[in-house]
């Protein structure tokens, strides 16, 4: 059974992205930080449904507390196959004269820092396993769907264009990029790193004053704002095609990045 981590994933985008894959038959493990209640409400759904999963406080801008996490996750589910960073805030906005240094480093903490973090821990677990593998004279390259494993990174975006008064989230999240563009050239041929980028995304049961932040519906070429759904298909790609497919990403945005 394929086995998939998630960062942040009992709440919005992530929960959903946790759902698809155990609906898929995937073992599930999440990490969450204050969404105690919307843990407890997923764990005993996937408990009674008879999903195989595991769930681990962290609070992913400290080092040693998400590696910590993964390291639980992995003593119930094993090495996952597929890490999706997905862990995010997005800061209120703030004009120049108001935005100071640490606003910045804040969000870079969250943003950015975690998936430098979960790829040093995951190519340590792979290193293991290949070192294992050749002690026991065992062939590394006969399945790569398996073999390989796959690094995710949720991005935004706000990557890749700049929006009134959000310094913070802008540098946070294009630095979250450059990162995971820079880890897939790091991690191959053993690991594939690959990146989705949200636009604007509406969840009506968990509604947020950022949903709609970017811009109204009528000028999407979809005409109509994303879901949670439409990001999995994304991330569930990456989790399942070639291994020769890494450094890439998918924006998930109903074409607006082409009208900006």
């Amino acid at each position: 059974m394929s086995v998939v981590f998630i960062t942040g994933g009992a709440r919005r985008i992530g929960r959903t992205l946790a759902e698809r894959f155990a609906s898929d038959g995937w073992s599930v493990g999440v990490t969450y930080h204050t969404s105690q209640e919307a843990k407890t409400e997923l764990e005993e759904r996937f408990r009674t449904s008879g999903i195989v999963s595991a769930f681990s406080r962290c609070d992913v801008s400290k080092e040693r507390e998400l590696q910590a996490s993964l390291e639980e996750l992995k003593s119930v589910l094993g090495v996952p196959d597929v890490v999706v960073s997905n862990a995010g805030v997005f800061p209120d906005a703030k004009p120049l004269a108001q935005t100071e240094q640490q606003d910045v480093l804040d969000a870079i903490a969250i943003n950015t820092l975690p998936l430098l973090t979960i790829a040093r821990w995951l190519q340590a677990q792979n290193a293991e396993r290949l070192d294992t593998k050749h002690v026991k004279g065992q062939d590394t390259i006969h399945d790569e769907r398996h073999e390989v494993k796959r690094l995710i990174a949720i991005t935004s975006l706000g990557a890749v264009e700049l929006w009134k008064d959000r310094i913070a989230y802008n540098v946070s999240k294009s630095a979250l990029q450059t990162m995971a563009y820079s880890l897939s050239r790091s991690m191959a041929p053993h690991i594939a790193v690959n990146s989705v980028a949200p636009g604007a995304i509406v969840m009506p049961e968990e509604p947020s004053t950022s949903d709609d932040a970017i811009t109204s519906a009528s000028r999407i070429p979809m005409q109509r704002y994303g879901t949670a759904d439409d990001v999995f298909d994304a991330v569930n790609y990456f989790a399942t095609c070639s291994s020769y497919i890494t450094g890439q990403l998918i924006m998930v945005d109903g074409g607006y990045h082409r009208i900006r």
